[in-house]
């Protein structure tokens, strides 16, 4: 590889050269110990990264004599970004403070290692970020009373990587060595990255060709593509095989794992309004997902057709199985309203206030809504006090069954820790022991959280857990949430629960729960442009010598 090196003839005719290099990561995920543990590397020239993603540029800066490069430290090196490049890019780009892993409380472990973190504002654009690296005046590498420039290293590595801001979701890249590992198939099913994981982790199913046949196994990998783990499935072929077909058994596994619905501490990024819904629901704590058994998409999702590489219509088991996986055709749902959680939600270790949600299986008995005329509002919302649009006006009732007659089937043999067979996603223990010592109870604590917020010990439990069932409902707003298009605001009238079987130790296991829902107008009362409307009619009423109720 060819060098640039430091612009001093002396040092150049010693045969001595100066460079750095740059390595840029971005952030995709949950971090563990360090701070790089949520970062993957870009290894394209340029990239597109969304705007809520941090993106860290690492440089080194090395010695190239005689022998092998020597990394130089922050003693003879200093690293920054000029002013005016900063200042070119102020209003669109959040630019950090260089570092370095020399100094005190970083948690890196390589040392003399520069970094710098970029944030965006601003979606669309595009920088690509100018780094001044000198040799620090009269230090062990210069002995001049003027700081020398070092150049980067031709070529990749070498340069700074070019990002464009987005709003979008862009899918990170995926390590080279994970993806030469797993080249047989499709690459979306075989490798995917486990976001409940701390630190994040890509699982990959990998195949391995032998004399007594195919080898497959399920590997993690750090974010980096560092090799943490395997999981021996099983062989395929050969002499003497099974009848399992273990190409499916492990693909199934990390399809699973691509599906799993993980939370994080951190707040929601929502509006600071009651009348809009959480826009990201991935941060929302949901009741554990039902087992594969029990229905959870339509019989027609199940069934569907489709044509294969010959044109023959066939019905595809792999398409139910991501149907069954895919957490959008769970769409039953009822979560907190941004207000309601900061009201009623306790702080977690991490001081932030998590969102709870409550999920129901899929095909509720019915659901029916009424409205009746609201006569203290007309058409032109001045002649009354806009606060009687709080009172809502249109009920909506819904019966749902909770099932785990399934569920206990499955895990009535757990042997601790966490549970993956049969789910699509990773029960925890505690997820486990709450379907076991309460059944759908444990799912209705789920709906009792969102009504009273986060729980706290209780005389109702015999085991150490937590519940949100104090004998009573709050009146609190919530989002009832039937599909994308369909979802209501409001507030809970009534709550009847019908417990219709039992296990033996009478644990509630299939359950009809009736909901009565209360529906309050969810636009936005204050907006400017409804704000300026009855600011614009007050007006007109004191002209005409009316009495102004609103402003």
């Amino acid at each position: 590889m060819a060098y640039e090196y430091v612009d001093n003839p002396s040092l150049q005719n010693a045969g001595i050269l100066y460079y750095w290099t740059v390595v840029t990561k971005e952030e995709i995920g949950t971090g563990g110990s360090s701070p790089e543990d949520g970062y993957v590397a870009i290894s394209s020239p340029s990239k597109r990264v969304n705007l809520k993603h941090e993106v860290i540029y690492y440089i080194r800066v090395y010695k190239l004599g005689s022998g092998i490069p020597q990394i130089l430290n922050d003693n003879n090196v200093q690293v920054a970004i000029p002013q005016s490049y900063r200042d070119s890019v102020a209003n669109n780009v959040t630019i950090g403070t260089i570092n370095s892993t020399n100094e005190e409380n970083q948690l890196f472990s390589d040392k003399n290692l520069f970094y710098v973190g970029f944030k965006g504002k601003t979606a669309g654009f595009t920088f690509t970020p100018k780094f001044l690296v000198t040799l620090k005046p009269n230090s062990d590498e210069n002995n001049s009373s003027v700081p020398l420039e070092v150049f980067p290293a031709i070529g990749i590595p070498g340069l700074p990587k070019t990002i464009t801001f987005t709003q979008g979701n862009v899918a990170s890249q995926v390590p080279q060595n994970i993806k030469d590992e797993a080249a047989v198939g499709s690459l979306q099913d075989l490798i995917t990255r486990d976001t409940c994981a701390k630190p994040n982790r890509w699982v990959a199913l990998v195949l391995k060709d032998k004399s007594d046949g195919r080898h497959v196994y399920v590997k993690t990998y750090a974010l980096d593509g560092s090799f943490v783990s395997q999981k021996y499935i099983g062989k395929d072929g050969g002499p003497n095989p099974d009848k399992i077909n273990h190409y499916e058994v492990g693909r199934k596994q990390v399809i699973r794992l691509k599906a799993q619905e993980c939370f994080s501490n951190d707040d929601p990024d929502v509006p600071d309004t009651a009348v809009l819904p959480p826009p990201n629901l991935d941060k929302v704590r949901y009741n554990p997902p039902n087992h594969y058994v029990t229905r959870s998409v339509s019989h027609g999702e199940r069934t569907r057709e489709q044509l294969n590489s010959n044109g023959r219509i066939i019905t595809s088991i792999v398409d139910v199985q991501q149907a069954l996986s895919n957490r959008n055709n769970r769409l039953g749902k009822i979560y907190q309203s941004t207000d309601g959680a900061k009201a009623l939600n306790k702080k977690d270790k991490t001081g932030k206030q998590p969102f709870w949600g409550f999920k129901f299986t899929y095909n509720p008995t019915a659901i029916e809504y009424g409205t009746t005329t609201n006569t203290s509002i007309d058409w032109m919302l001045n002649s009354k006090d806009p606060a009687n649009l709080l009172g809502g006006n249109t009920s909506v009732t819904v019966s749902l069954y909770l099932n785990r007659i399934a569920d206990m089937t499955e895990l009535k043999n757990w042997g601790g820790g966490s549970y993956t067979k049969n789910y699509p996603r990773a029960l925890t223990p505690e997820e486990v022991e709450g379907i076991l010592r309460r059944g759908t109870e444990y799912d209705l604590e789920f709906l009792y959280r969102v009504l009273n917020g986060s729980p706290g010990k209780t005389a109702l439990l015999n085991y150490p857990g937590e519940s949100s069932d104090f004998g009573y409902i709050t009146g609190t707003p919530c989002w009832f949430h039937i599909h994308d298009n369909l979802k209501y605001y409001g507030s809970f009238a009534t709550l009847s629960v019908t417990h219709v079987m039992f296990t033996q130790e009478m644990v509630p296991m299939l359950s009809k729960v009736d909901i009565s829902f209360i529906r309050y107008p969810s636009l936005d009362l204050g907006s400017e442009a409804i704000k300026e409307g009855w600011r614009k009619q007050a007006q007109a009423n004191a002209s005409t010598g009316e009495e102004a109720t609103t402003s």
